[in-house]
């Protein structure tokens, strides 16, 4: 309002953070405001709309929860994200996952990532794989992507990632080989520009 107070009823979304004793996030709640809900939603078929997508039908009703779980030493080895695009009376929840896993010099070099089989309905064409597995060196770079299918445990996607460093140990280059196929050069590449000053 015009005394630079935010009006509870005025807003399109409401976001709640609940933090532990060490001050960690622990839980994050997203959800339309009144005054959203009773425009209906987003529009889906809005092209202004961020979350617009073309196969969607009907107006999103757009509410998540996310929460995080700690080792002891403050990593984070748990992430769950749970989202609805439908109003609360037939609501249905999508529902993701990562683990994370560090090495005992606390390196993270793991996660699992769990998509859910619900994004099938909202986005048409199945996805290619319901699980990721990401391996990480250690310096914390991806260097091999590895996707499993539904209601499977073959590996059938593979991505293998390698790097190329400038002098101070940036990488300056990542070259992406689809299904760990090395011998006939990189699928892509990625290049990073890095400019250093003196202070």
């Amino acid at each position: 309002d015009k005394d630079g107070i935010i009006n509870e009823k005025d807003t399109l979304y409401i976001t709640n953070y609940v933090y532990d004793h060490n001050d960690r996030l622990k839980s994050k709640y997203f959800d339309m405001s009144p005054l959203q809900k009773k425009s209906g939603g987003f529009n889906a078929l809005d092209s202004e709309n961020i979350y617009n997508h073309t196969s969607l039908t009907v107006p999103i009703w757009f509410v998540s929860w996310q929460e995080f779980e700690y080792d002891k030493r403050d990593n984070v080895i748990r992430y769950s994200l749970k989202y609805s695009l439908e109003k609360t009376e037939t609501k249905e929840w999508l529902e993701y996952e990562d683990k994370y896993y560090y090495t005992e010099d606390n390196v993270l070099n793991k996660i699992e990532r769990y998509y859910p089989d619900l994004e099938r309905k909202y986005f048409g064409q199945p996805m290619n794989t319901d699980r990721r597995i990401l391996h990480y060196n250690d310096k914390g770079y991806l260097i091999k992507s590895e996707g499993i299918p539904h209601k499977s445990d073959t590996i059938a996607v593979t991505r293998t990632y390698t790097y190329e460093y400038d002098e101070r140990d940036n990488w300056i280059r990542c070259n992406v080989y689809h299904n760990g196929n090395k011998e006939s050069g990189p699928h892509f590449y990625i290049d990073r520009l890095i400019e250093y000053y003196n202070e």
